[in-house]
């Protein structure tokens, strides 16, 4: 991957992490997700690249309603691991 694929990687995660609490920034967060989604999605050689799809998955899922079991406890929880999952990358 290379640094400008990271850098907006980490930015994704980032927005969604400060803003998924707001109502107002819903949708930038949906937004963001799928870049970030298309992005792993490119880079086949990431080993941990198809688990961080996964839970960026469930991040979305939670956003739009469909998971109404996880909270936003669970998301933080969800983004942490990304976090640290995309500084070994």
């Amino acid at each position: 991957m290379d640094q400008t694929s990271k850098n907006t990687l980490n930015f994704c995660i980032e927005f969604i992490k400060n803003n998924f609490t707001e109502r107002s920034q819903i949708s930038m967060c949906l937004v963001w997700l799928k870049q970030a989604i298309e992005l792993l999605e490119k880079e086949t050689d990431l080993s941990s690249g198809m688990f961080i799809v996964n839970e960026l998955g469930a991040i979305e899922a939670y956003l739009i309603g469909k998971d109404t079991s996880s909270t936003s406890a669970d998301v933080i929880s969800k983004i942490q691991m990304i976090e640290t999952l995309l500084k070994d990358l």
